[in-house]
Parts: structure tokens; sequence; C-alpha cells
């Protein structure tokens, strides 16, 4: 809690869901074009697409507010009510327009407004309160003012963590200082995020070395030991000495001496488990590898608990009631606790 300090709460920290979806900044500029970019540019050379040719209806639904105006804001997408897992949307960034009808933008700061002009020095709070005047009483479907709540005590701060982490689509919650500006570039050491993480233990099955880096490998994980008379429940099975095990992927780049039958523990945000064709298989998601462990690996069904949304947020819970301190400070990423 290295960020919530007495003349921080004093101040007010502003708390409100962590979308795990895609940054994108929405325009309508002073002809009233429509305009839409993601966090995909990493330097000028790279030319700028522009989304909302690909997302008509989320285009029409801008072009009728009034302008000319700039939100940053979150992209998720929902099946029903139901949020679509990140990796799912990689087709609302492709070439051609898709069907979006279940896109929403999550406007959490407002950079350009009408009558009011520049606002990216407006603070926090003062911000939020203007966006939701800008929306307020329009019809808009794909657009809504991210939810926030403003707290002033650690008690206030730990309840609206567990609400904001318990949101649809949320992985977590961003924190920041209620007189907090918009920083236009760089490190912004008034906002911080608190991102839930989940910790798998997998048995390495084997590695492939990173080309021109010595020391580095990408480990090839699994889980178990699955029974033999249960190996048929599984899409495939791999066997580490003499022992069958359910794969469930291969992890980011790792400096680590790890071998084949060592058990390294790695931080995933998202698990998933597919019983699709009366088989099951389960997946890890951006797999950060942690260390090696003399602890075994999880078995199966310990793993596709931490995959149920129910299961999390007890963890969630667990993490909160320990008081798991913030790993990083400034614009980075920040984990609430590895569980």
């Amino acid at each position: 809690w290295a960020f919530a300090t007495p003349e921080a709460l004093r101040g007010g920290i502003v708390v409100a869901p962590k979308y795990n979806g895609f940054r994108f900044v929405v325009e309508k500029d002073t002809r009233g074009r429509v305009l839409m970019f993601t966090e995909e540019v990493f330097n000028r050379a790279t030319p700028l697409q522009n989304y909302a040719r690909l997302l008509p209806d989320v285009a029409a639904e801008l072009e009728r507010l009034p302008g000319p105006f700039v939100l940053d804001t979150e992209f998720l997408a929902f099946d029903g009510d139901a949020p679509r897992p990140r990796r799912e949307l990689a087709e609302f960034r492709g070439t051609e327009p898709v069907n979006d009808d279940g896109v929403r933008l999550f406007a959490f700061r407002a950079l350009y407004l009408p009558d009011a002009g520049n606002v990216t020095q407006q603070p926090e709070v003062e911000n939020r309160v203007a966006v939701e005047a800008f929306l307020n009483g329009r019809k808009t479907e794909h657009l809504a003012v991210a939810p926030h709540r403003l707290v002033h005590a650690e008690a206030e701060l730990r309840e609206a963590v567990r609400w904001a982490a318990a949101q649809p689509g949320s992985e977590g919650a961003m924190l920041k200082l209620a007189h907090a500006t918009y920083s236009l570039g760089g490190e912004n050491d008034a906002w911080a995020k608190l991102k839930l993480a989940r910790e798998v233990r997998a048995i390495v099955y084997d590695r492939h070395p990173v080309k021109d880096s010595p020391g580095v490998y990408n480990f090839f994980g699994a889980i178990g030991p699955v029974p033999r008379d249960e190996a048929d429940r599984w899409r495939e099975t791999i066997e580490v000495g003499g022992r069958l095990y359910a794969p469930v992927g291969k992890t980011f780049n790792a400096r680590l001496e790890a071998k084949v039958g060592d058990v390294i523990r790695v931080e995933v945000t998202e698990l998933l488990v597919d019983r699709g064709g009366g088989k099951q298989s389960v997946s890890w998601f951006t797999p950060v590898v942690i260390d090696v462990t003399d602890q075994p690996p999880m078995a199966p069904d310990e793993v596709i608990r931490l995959a149920q949304p129910e299961e999390f947020r007890k963890l969630l819970a667990e993490a909160l009631a320990k008081r798991i301190p913030v790993l990083k400070t400034g614009e980075e990423r920040y984990v609430l606790g590895i569980v």
C-alpha cells in the first residue's frame, strides 16, 4: 500500500475498475470527423490506424455527440452481459469492418470538451464530473462513463478495490490521486494499477533457447499428474518422469536455469478452460516465469478452480486482508497479489 499514504488519503484517491481491454483515444474534431486510435503505435514512423472506420455503429454514435471532444477510454466487448476475454478482442483491431454490437467504450478521462476546451490539467475528480456532465442525458449504447469511487480512508480503499475488481471486464483497480492532472507523456506517479494475478505451478516438459540470448528460454509447462485412467478426458497429455501431465502452454522469455522435470512458478493473467468436443484442456495467457520451486505442480482441478471468477474474487479478498504491498510505482503495471 505504498501508494495509499496518509497524505494521499487525506486528499482523496479515485478508485475505478482496471478493465482488461484496449485503451482507445476517441475524438470528434472541428470538422466533425470521428477518429479512434489505440496503444499500438510505438514510434512516429508507424502509421496511425483509425479504427472508427472498422466500427460502424460506434462511429455513428460518436458522430451524433456534440464536438469537438477527445476522450480517453477503455475498449471492451460483451456477449450479452458477459465480457469477452482480452485475447478475443484482436478481431476488432483488424483491417475490415466488424459487427460491433457488443462493443463498449468506458470513458475515464476527457482531454478536450465542447465549450470547456483543453481539460488535461483539470484535477481527476473534476474531470470525471465533467465527463459525466458531457454524456448526461445522451442516449449512448456503446459509450459510457467508467464508474469510480472517491475514498479518504484505508478501509474505504479496501472496499473500493474489491468493488472495482468485481466489475464486469475488470482485472483489478486503477488508483489515482484526486488532484492528479493528465500526463501527456512518460510516467505518472499520481496513478497506480492494482492488477490481479494468478500463480500456476507447472512442471517443465520442454524448453527452447531464445536466439541470440544466452541463458534465456521459453519453457513449456504442464499441470498434474493426470491419472492414466483419466487421460482420455484430456485433449492432450505428455509424459514426464513416467507420469502423465496436461500441457498448459509456453512461457514468455525467461532467464532461468530450469530443466525438464523442474517445477516453475508462473504468473498468468488469464486461464482458459476448453471442454469442446468432449475433451478438456487448460491454457494460460501472458505467462511470466517467477522462479523454480520445490513444491509440486498444481493438480488440474486446482488450476481449473483458479479460472473461475468467484474463486478469484475470494482470493482477492484474502490478498486485501493480508495487505499485500504494491510492487512498483509510476505508470507501470501493478500487481495486487500473486495468488
